[in-house]
């Protein structure tokens, strides 16, 4: 995604499972441009959505990776 300097990004995606414990899910985003890697964690936002919110540091083409203890939320890529 391209995105400008300081521009607020915000990622949601919806878990599988039913989850008892939502807070105790780890959920992580890893955020690549170049040689600059950024990890986001990643936050509940009630019912099967987390998100993620990411503000870049510099302009251009940012990708990201989700890493999650739900296998539902892992190994998310855009």
């Amino acid at each position: 995604m391209d995105v400008k300097k300081w521009q607020v990004i915000d990622l949601k995606f919806s878990a599988e499972e039913q989850v008892e414990q939502p807070f105790e899910v780890e959920f992580t985003g890893r955020f690549e441009c170049g040689d600059r890697e950024i990890i986001v964690p990643g936050f509940y936002n009630g019912g099967q959505e987390w998100m993620l919110r990411f503000s870049a540091p510099a302009e251009g083409t940012w990708e990201y990776t989700t890493a999650s203890s739900l296998d539902s939320l892992a190994g998310k890529t855009g």
